[in-house]
């Protein structure tokens, strides 16, 4: 799991490991310098999502706040972590990787930056140990 801020929307990438409770801890205290309503959440994972203990602390950080949040994947777990978010932020929607720009739309990235973005997420993964088949998938539907 690796994640990046840029102003207001935080870009999160997952091979299909769950977090660590060390990753998980970092994550939501990155998420904790910008406060919502401010924030947005993009989200491109291969399976890897938080536990219920993380989906907690993730609960606890938003204190009643919805931060719009848009989780790119193909795995139908995660869609089933994403429904049990949903319980608190009603304002986190799956999408499948060939929905790009409906993801974008959701966390208010203007189509004119959305190259770019998908090109930061990209530099993101490549720190990751395996490639994000989601992601992939992501960028070929944008050409």
């Amino acid at each position: 799991m690796l994640w990046f801020r840029e102003k207001n929307v935080v870009l999160v990438v997952h091979t299909a490991a769950e977090p660590s409770d060390a990753e998980w801890g970092a994550y939501i205290a990155v998420l904790r310098e910008v406060r919502p309503p401010d924030l947005n959440i993009f989200v491109v994972t291969d399976g890897g999502a938080p536990n219920a203990k993380q989906r907690a602390a993730l609960k606890a950080y938003q204190e009643g706040a919805q931060p719009p949040t848009a989780v790119v994947s193909t795995s139908r777990a995660v869609r089933g972590v994403v429904t049990a978010i949903s319980w608190f932020n009603a304002h986190i929607v799956a999408f499948q990787p060939i929905e790009i720009d409906r993801a974008f739309d959701h966390v208010g990235v203007a189509a004119k930056e959305r190259r770019e973005w998908l090109a930061r997420v990209q530099r993101l993964a490549a720190g990751l140990d395996t490639p994000v088949e989601s992601l992939r998938l992501a960028v070929e539907a944008v050409r």
